[in-house]
C-alpha cells in the first residue's frame, strides 16, 4: 500500500503528522510543529482555528492573576480606567455635599422626618456607589467552565462550557455611540469548535483585552495539548498490549466502507 495515502498533515501549518501523534480511536492528531489538535475524522466540521501571531501583551498593573487548584482567576477593577474612578469619586462628593446642605436646611426648619427619610435614601445610594467603586470583574477558567463574574455587585455574569472553546481572542467593540473623540474599547471573545464566537467581556482597554485573551488562550491550548498527549500515551499502551488499530487497516476499512456506500 502507498504510504502517502495514510499520511496526515496539519490543517494549520501543513506539517506531516508522525504516526505516534495520531489517535485512531478518537480520530485526533497532535501537530508536533504548532501544537494544534485536530479531528481528521470530521472533514466537514472544523475543530481548529487559524493560528494567529499576536504580539506578547504585558500584564497591566491593575490586573491580578491567581492560579490555584487548576483554576485561573484574572481580576481587575470593573470601573476600568483611573478617570472613571475619579469621575465616580467626584460624583460621590457632589452628592454628599447636596445631602449635607439639604439636611442642615431641613433640620433648621424642624423638618426631622423628611430629613431622616432623605438621609436613608442617600445612605442607600452611597452604599451602592461604594460597592460600584470597589467592584471587580473576575474572569475564571477552571476544569469545566470559562466565566466572567463581578463582585460584590453581580451584573451580566457569563458562563461558557470550557470543552466547547478552542481559543480566546479580542476585537474592537462595535458601538453606534463611538466617535473620533472617544477612545476605542475592545471585547474578549471565546472561539468555539465551529468557529462561532461568544462574548466573554466587553468595554475593555486594548491592553486589558490583549492580556486577558492571551493568558486564557495560552492555558486552553496547553490543556488541550496535554489532553492529546495523554490520549496518545493511552494509545501506545493499547498498542503494546496488541489492542491498537493499525493505521493501514483503518485506511483500508475506510476505503471499503466508502465503496460499499456507493
Amino acid at each position: 500500500m502507498d504510504n502517502h495515502a495514510t499520511q496526515l498533515t496539519c490543517p494549520n501549518c501543513q506539517t506531516t503528522i508522525p504516526a505516534e501523534n495520531i489517535n485512531i480511536q478518537k480520530t485526533l492528531a497532535l501537530c508536533p510543529n504548532c501544537g494544534v489538535v485536530f479531528n481528521f475524522g470530521e472533514a466537514n466540521q472544523p475543530t481548529t482555528t487559524p493560528k494567529i501571531k499576536r504580539r506578547k501583551a504585558k500584564k497591566p498593573e491593575s490586573i491580578t492573576v491567581t492560579e490555584s487548584s487548576g483554576q485561573l482567576d484574572i481580576a481587575y477593577a470593573s470601573l476600568g480606567t483611573r478617570s472613571n474612578k475619579i469621575g465616580l469619586g467626584f460624583l460621590m462628593l457632589t452628592v454628599f455635599l447636596v445631602w449635607l446642605i439639604l439636611s442642615v436646611l431641613m433640620i433648621s426648619e424642624a423638618e426631622y422626618m423628611p430629613a431622616l427619610i432623605f438621609s436613608l435614601i442617600f445612605g442607600a445610594a452611597e452604599i451602592v456607589t461604594w460597592l460600584l467603586f470597589l467592584n471587580r470583574t473576575h474572569i475564571i477558567l477552571d476544569e469545566t467552565d470559562l466565566k466572567s463574574v463581578t463582585r460584590p455587585l453581580s451584573s451580566g455574569n457569563i458562563s461558557l462550557n470550557r470543552d466547547d472553546i478552542v481559543d480566546v481572542t479580542y476585537e474592537p467593540t462595535t458601538s453606534m455611540f463611538e466617535s473620533a473623540t472617544t477612545s476605542s474599547t475592545f471585547s474578549v471573545m471565546a472561539v468555539r469548535y465551529d468557529g462561532q464566537k461568544r462574548l466573554l467581556q466587553s468595554g475593555l482597554q486594548e491592553e486589558y483585552a490583549a492580556y486577558i485573551s492571551q493568558e486564557l488562550a495560552r492555558h486552553i491550548r496547553e490543556d488541550r495539548t496535554e489532553t492529546a498527549i495523554n490520549n496518545l500515551d493511552a494509545d501506545r499502551a493499547e498498542y503494546d498490549a496488541g489492542e491498537f488499530i493499525d493505521l493501514d487497516d483503518y485506511d483500508e476499512a475506510s476505503q471499503h466502507s466508502s465503496q460499499s456506500n456507493r
